[in-house]
């Protein structure tokens, strides 16, 4: 795919002025003008592509410094050998193919290839990398008619980054799996209050009994995946006393806990948005 420099130049530099005036903020706008050029053109531009580098230097050039530090849409956990992997969720326009083990970004090429060559550990590993996919796309994407259940959603969100950033810490700390607790407790609320309409004292009511929580939550999210989860649950401590007493889940417990909350968090941005690949892979 063939692009002139000095014609990018002059399309960027006029769309840099209209979201200019519309105050749009400098790291949003290569993104802005990617998604534009993809419908223009009607071109399949992945992240790594020439143009995409070329837009992303161009902006980098004309914005304040550091303003386009991007990562990706959403950094997921995989555990394998012993060890929590970072799973990233690339930032793609247009129509590119994803690939579970793309996203292993940092985990050496020996350890992937063990990985790739498991049967059992790598159909663990694609259904979870699907939970990820869906959910990192999808969140981006999720709409909420009712205000309260757009705050739950956005908090679920800081929850569930918070107890990742737990694991993947040098020394993953155990304590991941109390954010993942809170983490699960508030997705299962914000779709009782956008879904079934639950008032503030029904949300209240159920305090932190998450086997009472997801139980309602089932007449909306009726699917096999979603129905399982109720067993997984388990895997949580009690939420009052656990916040005090030291520390004991192995790392067993946390790729549990951690791959429980990361289906939850799928299925909800898989009820409120179009994003559901797993939907799509089971069909193919």
């Amino acid at each position: 795919m063939k692009f002139d420099e000095p014609q990018l130049s002059d399309w960027l530099y006029k769309k840099n002025q209209e979201y200019r005036a519309k105050n749009i903020i400098h790291k949003q706008r290569p993104f802005l003008a990617l998604s534009e050029l993809t419908a223009q053109n009607n071109l399949s531009i992945p992240f790594n592509h020439p143009i995409s580098t070329f837009v992303f230097e161009w902006f980098k050039k004309n914005s304040p410094s550091g303003a386009h530090q991007v990562g990706s849409v959403y950094t997921g956990v995989l555990y394998f050998d012993s060890a929590f992997w970072p799973v990233e969720v690339p930032i793609i326009f247009g129509e590119v193919i994803l690939s579970p083990s793309d996203s292993l970004q940092n985990m050496p090429a020996l350890i992937k290839h063990e990985l790739l060559n498991s049967s059992s550990e790598m159909k663990q590993y694609t259904e979870h990398w699907l939970n990820c996919i869906d959910y990192g796309y999808g969140s981006t994407e999720s709409s909420f008619s009712n205000s309260n259940a757009t705050a739950l959603f956005n908090s679920a969100q800081a929850e569930l980054s918070g107890g990742n950033s737990l694991l993947l810490d040098t020394r993953s700390n155990p304590k991941a799996i109390l954010s993942y607790r809170l983490t699960a407790e508030i997705f299962f609320k914000a779709i009782l209050v956008e879904q079934r309409n639950f008032t503030e004292k029904q949300i209240k009511d159920l305090n932190h009994d998450l086997a009472t929580a997801h139980r309602e939550c089932s007449p909306v999210l009726n699917t096999v995946t979603f129905s399982k989860v109720a067993h997984d649950l388990q895997v949580f401590p009690p939420f009052v006393s656990a916040r005090y007493e030291s520390p004991s889940w192995d790392q067993e417990d946390l790729w549990a806990a951690c791959r429980v909350v990361q289906t939850i968090a799928a299925e909800t941005t898989r009820l409120h948005s179009t994003r559901n690949l797993k939907l799509c892979a089971t069909k193919t």
